[in-house]
C-alpha cells in the first residue's frame, strides 16, 4: 500500500486474480499436476520456514560470538588475530542474520495478506498441517522460554530482529484462518 505505482484499482485486481488462483488450486488439489498457486504457496511456506529458522541460528551463532568478546574484554584471555576473527566473523554473522530476519518478516507479511483474502486453500488437508506446524514452530523459537534465550543478541535493530512483530504477524494469520 506504500507505492505510489499501486492504485486501489490495480490492488483489487491483483487480489480478484490471486482469489481465482486460489479458487482454481482448490476445486484442482486432487490432480496430480499441483495448480500453480498451490506450488506458489509451497515455495512460500518453504521461503518462510527456511528464512526464519536461519536468522534465528545466525542469531545464536552472533549471542555466542558477543558473549566471547565480552568475555575477553574482562578476562583478556584470546590472542589479537583470534579476537580479530572473532570480531570479522561477527561482522559477516550480522550481516547475513540482517538479510534473513528481514525477508523472513516479509514472507510471513505476505502469507498474511494472502490468508486475510484466500481462506479455504489454507485449511485444505494439503496444506493445514504444513501451515498449522510452520506457525507453531516460529512461536516455540520466538516466544518459548528456552529458545528465546539463546537469542538475546546486544541489538535487535541491528540484525533488523523483530520478535514482537513477527509474533504479531502469527496471531493474525492464526485469526485469519480461524474463521474457516
Amino acid at each position: 500500500n506504500n507505492n505510489p505505482d499501486l492504485t486501489p484499482q490495480l490492488l483489487r485486481q491483483h487480489r480478484n486474480k490471486l482469489k481465482e488462483l486460489a479458487q482454481f488450486a482448490y476445486e484442482n488439489r486432487e490432480n496430480m499436476e499441483q495448480a500453480l498457486f498451490l506450488k506458489f504457496l509451497n515455495y512460500l511456506i518453504n521461503d518462510a520456514n527456511y528464512l526464519l529458522i536461519e536468522g534465528l541460528l545466525y542469531l545464536e551463532k552472533i549471542k555466542t560470538a558477543q558473549d566471547k568478546i565480552e568475555q575477553d574484554n574482562v578476562e583478556k584471555n584470546l590472542e589479537r588475530n583470534q579476537r580479530a576473527e572473532i570480531e570479522a566473523n561477527l561482522k559477516h554473522m550480522i550481516m547475513l542474520a540482517k538479510f534473513h530476519n528481514f525477508m523472513s518478516l516479509k514472507t510471513i507479511q505476505t502469507i498474511r495478506m494472502l490468508t486475510t483474502e484466500i481462506k479455504t486453500i489454507f485449511c485444505h488437508d494439503v496444506l493445514v498441517n504444513r501451515v498449522a506446524t510452520m506457525l507453531n514452530d516460529f512461536l516455540i523459537h520466538l516466544v518459548g522460554k528456552k529458545k528465546r534465550k539463546q537469542l538475546k543478541v546486544k541489538n535487535f535493530d541491528e540484525v533488523e530482529f523483530k520478535p514482537k512483530e513477527v509474533v504479531s504477524v502469527i496471531c493474525d494469520i492464526y485469526l485469519n484462518l480461524g474463521s474457516e
